[in-house]
């Protein structure tokens, strides 16, 4: 897997070994950056369940100032602390831990843009959204992407958000929400 676009394109993006984790497809990931196109600069992005951080680091690639990585597997966090050690200039914090848990430590932030790439069959894309209301960690119009599989239903409205956009591509769909 490598980079897409941007500043760092054409580097590759490490995943971990024996981990069960679906990296985000690349004609996703496109998908998604087509869609952001120029918004991504001087943007701040939270990637929760990271796994090995493609997009977060697409983010920062693309003119992001920083962004947030949240994820608990050991080994995936080893990826992504790999993968963003070789990037020079760019401001990255990772976080250890649950996703559930990471909202307290994240209070006090605030997000541009937010991923949102949990196991499909976890089906958590609702609770993530009710706590990212909750704790109130977006800036004005944020724009937040949902990654899941295609039985999951996603309601037109969850919480503050509503869904602006929702694209399949096989067997994933990306939601996108807006306050």
């Amino acid at each position: 897997m490598q980079i897409i676009s941007g500043r760092f394109k054409g580097v590759r993006i490490r995943t971990p070994k024996n981990v069960n984790i679906s990296p985000t497809s690349s004609v996703v990931r496109r998908a998604i950056f087509d869609y952001l196109r120029d918004d991504v600069a001087g943007k701040s992005v939270l990637d929760l369940y990271a796994g090995s951080g493609a997009l977060g680091i697409e983010s920062l690639s693309r003119g992001a100032f920083r962004a947030v990585f949240v994820e608990k597997d050991p080994d995936c966090l080893k990826s992504i602390r790999n993968n963003i050690s070789i990037l020079k200039g760019v401001d990255t914090q990772v976080i250890g831990m649950d996703v559930f848990m990471a909202f307290n430590f994240l209070k006090q932030e605030r997000f541009d843009i937010i991923f949102i790439d949990p196991p499909y069959k976890d089906k958590v894309v609702k609770s993530v959204l009710l706590e990212i209301a909750e704790y109130d960690i977006v800036n004005e119009n944020p724009l937040l992407f949902a990654e899941h599989h295609k039985k999951e239903i996603i309601s037109e409205s969850i919480g503050v958000f509503k869904l602006i956009k929702k694209k399949s591509y096989g067997e994933t769909v990306i939601s996108i929400f807006s306050k």
